[in-house]
């Protein structure tokens, strides 16, 4: 049976009602801060929304009406409670409602009516997506300290800009005070010795003193507001606003909600005025971290770069000194392998007795193939293996790969020239002597029964 007017009104009133009284209980920091925390996750929302949400539901996150979840493949869970909030009635308005109104427009608000949403603790289905995975939920992170510093530069720049309030970091000689405001010049000072998060914080802290006590403002007001008092409305305006960021605000201590809580007009007022600003703040920092998480992500892929690497995962080789330790299917890193390839293709030059036959794959650091299948002849080659490289291989693992064929054939040539190189764990000459580039080809004649000249000479001149 459907409800009458004045049911249905009943239960408006009954709503509101209900909200006022919830918020006349919050009597604590620690309630004080679990609604503030609702506020900053539904940043959308009217403060006369939002104080029915809390009322309806407390622990609510994220709320949107039933089509809403459905276009995020989502659903409402059966049996699920729903909260009710006020939207207004937009329509066409009569010529008589413009003047009312004073107004041009051809359509506008004609009043209210209650609508059904949901939080999303009372859906399922497809997984939301959040922007925030760098940001961690630890003050201190390392991560969360690079994120505030990048935020910082983005949000000063917003404040400047926006709203005319210049901004300095200075050394200040009282560890107590992280930052202050000046309504003289209107400017705010932050802690140069504070960490990041802290700056950012305080940066916060001082911009909502700036937008809500301010000569101006304070001028509006028909007695001196406390000190206690502005510093719970600025403190929460940062609450707010590093909630929103997903940074961790356990440590936060909003104090003066019990004089609050014993006047519900006092208490509206002050949560209007917090909200107001946290509207600004939310602008200012969400602008700022959209730029930062792009400046992060492409540091990020900068990094990911100057971290690729090549390797070779040997198959196998004729050559003794190439195979010696290794085990097919091992990956062993490009110039390392590249660096004995080359001796030993050197070395073995223009003999008569044929060259070692090794086989392998070039890959990159996750193991996935670059080129595969490749075979390389130790004693009659002529090329570099970066010469081998076809256009299909990334420019950045060309790169690699020149750059350790330079060095490798530098190493080699001094090897081959000098008798001697650089031992870079030890620090220590290490010699190669025409014994050893003998005896090398004694085992490879031995091995696969061919006779090749004696050195001449005593050198290595081959």
């Amino acid at each position: 049976m459907a409800r009458s007017k004045e049911e249905i009104q009943k239960w408006k009133e009954e709503l509101i009602r209900n909200a006022e009284e919830k918020l006349l209980a919050i009597t604590t920091t620690e309630d004080f801060k679990h609604y503030l925390k609702i506020m900053a996750s539904l940043p959308k929302y009217s403060l006369n929304n939002l104080n029915l949400i809390y009322s309806q539901k407390e622990n609510a996150t994220h709320v949107m009406g039933y089509k809403a979840w459905q276009e995020l493949d989502r659903h409402v869970n059966k049996g699920a409670k729903a909260i009710h909030i006020v939207a207004p009635i937009i329509a066409k308005l009569t010529k008589e409602e413009k003047e009312r109104l004073k107004t041009d427009e051809d359509y506008g608000v004609k009043g209210y009516r209650t609508i059904p949403v949901f939080d999303v603790s009372d859906t399922s289905g497809k997984e939301l997506k959040y922007a925030d995975d760098f940001i961690k939920s630890d003050y201190t992170t390392k991560e969360t300290e690079k994120f505030a510093e990048l935020e910082i530069k983005e949000v000063v720049e917003l404040i400047e800009s926006k709203y005319h309030v210049p901004v300095s970091f200075e050394k200040i000689n009282d560890e107590n005070i992280k930052g202050y405001y000046f309504p003289k010049d209107h400017s705010i000072t932050i802690s140069s010795e504070l960490t990041k998060t802290e700056q950012l914080k305080t940066l916060f802290h001082e911009f909502a003193h700036s937008q809500l006590h301010n000569k101006k403002a304070m001028q509006e007001y028909p007695e001196l507001l406390s000190k206690p008092h502005k510093e719970a409305q600025a403190e929460s305006v940062a609450f707010l606003t590093m909630s929103a960021l997903n940074i961790d605000t356990s440590n936060y201590s909003v104090g003066y909600v019990s004089t609050w809580a014993r006047d519900i007009n006092l208490m509206k007022q002050a949560l209007k005025e917090i909200k107001t600003v946290f509207d600004q703040t939310f602008d200012i920092a969400t602008t700022a971290k959209e730029k930062v998480l792009k400046q992060l992500e492409n540091q990020e892929n900068q990094i990911n770069e100057n971290e690729k690497e090549l390797f070779i995962r040997f198959d196998f080789s004729e050559n003794n000194s190439i195979r010696e330790d290794l085990e097919k299917g091992q990956l062993v890193p490009y110039d390392k392998f590249v660096e004995k390839l080359y001796l030993e293709n050197e070395l073995l030059l223009n003999n008569d007795y044929g060259y070692d036959k090794v086989y392998f794959d070039i890959v990159d650091e996750k193991g996935n193939d670059l080129i595969y299948g490749i075979r390389y002849d130790v004693g009659s080659e002529t090329y570099l293996l970066s010469e081998y490289m076809d256009k299909d291989i990334p420019d950045d693992y060309k790169h690699i790969a020149k750059q350790s064929d330079k060095k490798a054939m530098k190493k080699v040539s001094d090897k081959l020239s000098h008798g001697r190189t650089k031992n870079d764990s030890k620090d220590e000459s290490v010699e190669i002597t025409s014994d050893e580039v003998q005896k090398k080809l004694d085992d490879y004649t031995k091995e696969n029964k061919v006779s090749i000249p004696k050195l001449k000479n005593n050198n290595l001149s081959l």
